[in-house]
């Protein structure tokens, strides 16, 4: 009896350890980026808003997304990703205006050409 004992124990513990590991590796990415975010240097932020910009500011997880702290970003494990995303890019616009700005202003025009194409004028 007392192995099965042993067992369970083991089991629960390796649970608890997958418990605690992120949902996603893009939540333990960007938390990651968030928190060492004033070390990136220019180049990283050049490769790194065009990625956010096309891969994780579309996060449904949220509707509104109100402002936060930066420590709680960074401590608070149940900030969406849609939240971390937007301070990246908050810094990725700051430090590399050069990489962003043509990419939005792309994808600006873009959704008003496809707005004049569905709303008649």
């Amino acid at each position: 009896m007392e192995s099965f004992g042993a067992i369970n124990e083991a089991v629960k513990e390796r649970q608890d350890l997958l418990d605690s590991f992120p949902a996603s590796t893009a939540a333990a990415l960007l938390r990651l980026l968030v928190a060492m975010f004033a070390s990136l240097s220019h180049p990283e932020y050049q490769v790194l808003g065009p990625t956010i910009w096309s891969h994780y500011l579309e996060e449904h997880e949220s509707t509104v997304v109100a402002p936060v702290g930066i420590l709680q970003i960074i401590f608070n494990f149940h900030t969406n990703l849609l939240r971390k995303a937007c301070f990246l890019m908050t810094h990725c616009l700051e430090r590399s205006p050069d990489s962003m700005l043509p990419l939005i202003k792309d994808e600006m025009k873009r959704s008003v050409y496809h707005l004049t194409m569905i709303i008649p004028t």
